[in-house]
């Protein structure tokens, strides 16, 4: 066992693995920036799925971001990279390709997940048992407070210069034809899963409540959600108003700029959270006490049906009825309290 002293002041470098989606990475912002606080002058490299790269090209707290890619030329690249240069690995999603990283790497340290029914985590010199489920910023700053660390916050952060946001919002504010003056609210539809993807046709009801309500109301999606999109925009009486497929960082930047997200459990959920926008979410198949962990109503709020049935984590259901039970006059209603009490606290 390395002595505390030693550990923060190694010359070798941190490495951190966190793949998966844009929100799961987000979500691990905080545990990003404490490790940085603790090692001051060792280099954090941070390995992350192609998606969520664009994040962290001015992230101050990452000096290196390893892309992983489909393709065994890649992944030799990266064993090639992280072999023999760190001296802890932190693993915060503990998959089987992770924990081969985290071996490869030769690091002494390794913090990783531990479940009492997979053997996979024994393989981690320091485990954390997360049979216990708790909400994902919290999940992820065990991995450090396993070292004897303390978190320095618990606010999800990705960082924008002001130059760019300035940029993207005078480019799509003209585009647009949105008034800076005025309230602007965002919907964002789409997700790649049915059990969290509200239905259009209540999408579009909402929009035209905020239109009549004096809102200026503008849709969001990805290429993979244009389709989502059209719905929305077919269901819609007015004529609404639509943000094109853009990269990630001038999303961020474009979220940044407007008053209020309404969005499903997805990665907008938490990337309007790590912009400062105040935020809405409709939960369907999962937990929003594991994937809100938000302040309410200084944040923002959620909905959710809560039936017996959920949160089941499907990705297909027959009935949807999670879904199909959140009314759009109680989304409407409840918008206009938290936005009432935020605004009056």
């Amino acid at each position: 066992m390395i002595e505390k002293k030693s550990l923060f002041t190694t010359p070798k470098g941190i490495l951190i693995i966190k793949q998966r989606g844009i929100g799961d990475v987000i979500l691990s912002t905080p545990t990003i920036r404490t490790i940085r606080k603790y090692f001051k002058y060792a280099k954090v490299s941070l390995v992350l799925d192609t998606p969520s790269t664009e994040l962290f090209t001015s992230d101050p707290d990452v000096d290196e971001i390893i892309e992983i890619r489909k393709g065994i030329w890649n992944i030799l690249d990266v064993i090639i990279r992280i072999r023999g240069k760190y001296a802890i690995v932190f693993d915060l999603i503990s998959t089987p390709f992770s924990l081969f990283l985290s071996f490869l790497s030769g690091a002494k340290v390794r913090v990783g997940w531990l479940k009492p029914e997979n053997f996979r985590g024994r393989f981690y010199t320091h485990q954390v048992d997360i049979s216990k489920s708790i909400p994902a910023i919290s999940s992820n700053l065990r991995a450090v407070r396993r070292l004897g660390m303390v978190p320095v916050t618990e606010k999800v952060m990705v960082f924008l210069s002001d130059k760019e946001k300035e940029r993207v919002k005078k480019k799509y504010f003209k585009l647009l034809s949105l008034k800076e003056e005025e309230n602007i609210i965002a919907l964002h539809p789409g997700h790649l899963f049915e059990t969290r993807r509200w239905l259009p046709e209540r999408f579009a009801q909402l929009a035209d409540l905020f239109r009549v309500s004096g809102y200026q109301v503008v849709i969001t999606g990805s290429k993979a959600e244009v389709e989502t999109v059209e719905k929305v925009k077919r269901f819609s009486r007015e004529d609404l108003t639509f943000l094109p497929p853009v990269s990630l960082r001038e999303f961020a930047c474009f979220l940044s700029s407007v008053d209020l997200l309404i969005t499903n459990d997805g990665g907008p959920l938490h990337l309007s959270q790590a912009v400062g926008t105040k935020t809405f979410a409709v939960f369907g198949s999962t937990d929003p006490y594991n994937w809100f962990p938000y302040r309410v109503p200084e944040d923002g709020d959620y909905i959710y049906s809560n039936l017996v049935c959920s949160p089941c984590a499907k990705k297909r259901c027959d009935s949807l009825e999670c879904l199909k039970r959140i009314g759009v006059d109680d989304v409407y209603m409840k918008i206009k309290g938290f936005l009432k009490k935020s605004e009056n606290p």
